[in-house]
């Protein structure tokens, strides 16, 4: 029996339509310091697409570029 794939592409499909029509908005740039922890420094940009939440509370997060 074949596995089942874990997100088929009609999900990749929707991903990739939200970042196409999604600005990116980096508010942590790579090699700056978390504002809590600064011993914690971003290896790369981070940040999330404008106007999205999960779960209605949070923004999506994501690594936007090495």
């Amino acid at each position: 029996m074949p596995v089942k794939k874990r997100c088929d592409e009609s999900f990749w499909t929707a991903i990739d339509s939200l970042v196409r029509e999604s600005e990116i908005v980096i508010d942590r740039p790579k090699g700056s310091r978390h504002p809590r922890y600064p011993e914690l420094v971003y290896p790369v940009d981070y940040g999330y697409l404008k106007n999205t939440t999960a779960n209605g509370r949070w923004r999506h997060r994501c690594l936007a570029r090495h």
